[in-house]
């Protein structure tokens, strides 16, 4: 690659950090890697920036206590549980409220899922099964809906097949396409 003659050369350097040979749920390795993590935080942002970490729940749980046990480490860190067991707590909640709803049943007697599954879908424990337990949910909920909304709006459905319909034969002509889809979402956004 060419580079201009005044142009001064750009180098990246990327690091990884050295990996601490020790289990990660000893007291010594997570005072070690926050001690190490908040050094290197006042390195880049400064002595009065504060370092947010994300933990899994048990290293959380753990940091969490030394926090209070320890007062040099009180306020020196925002600790927050990691994202998987974050999403985890929120599909229990969601689950909790689908409990006793019928949607549960229905999961098993459509065949979707078994009781057992169900269950942890229910209890938030099994990630992937509630995950697509709720987004077929979710789906087959907002296809009855907007059916109900067309039989109580019948010139609304007909507006939309028609522009719509305009829509693609653009696409597919592969001619004013831009312009269709503005119009498209002109007359959706005036409906």
């Amino acid at each position: 690659m060419a580079q201009l003659e005044d142009a001064p050369a750009v180098i990246d350097n990327a690091f990884g950090f050295p990996i601490i040979n020790a289990p990660a749920h000893e007291w010594a390795t997570l005072v070690t890697a926050l001690n190490q993590l908040t050094k290197l935080n006042e390195l880049v942002s400064g002595p009065e920036a504060k370092l947010l970490v994300t933990l899994d729940m048990d290293l959380y749980k753990r940091a969490l206590k030394m926090e209070h046990l320890e007062p040099q480490y009180k306020g020196k860190w925002l600790l927050c549980p990691g994202a998987f067991h974050t999403v985890l707590r929120a599909l229990r909640c969601l689950g909790r409220t689908i409990e006793g709803s019928a949607l549960d049943e229905a999961w098993q007697e459509a065949d979707l899922y078994s009781s057992v599954t169900t269950s942890q879908i229910i209890n938030g424990t099994h990630y992937n099964r509630a995950m697509q337990a709720h987004q077929i949910t979710l789906q087959a909920l907002f296809y009855l809906w907007i059916e109900a909304f067309f039989e109580e709006n019948p010139s609304q459905r007909i507006s939309l097949q028609t522009i719509v319909e305009k829509l693609t034969e653009a696409c597919g002509a592969q001619k004013d396409v831009y312009q269709a889809h503005r119009t498209f979402l002109f007359e959706l956004e005036a409906m």
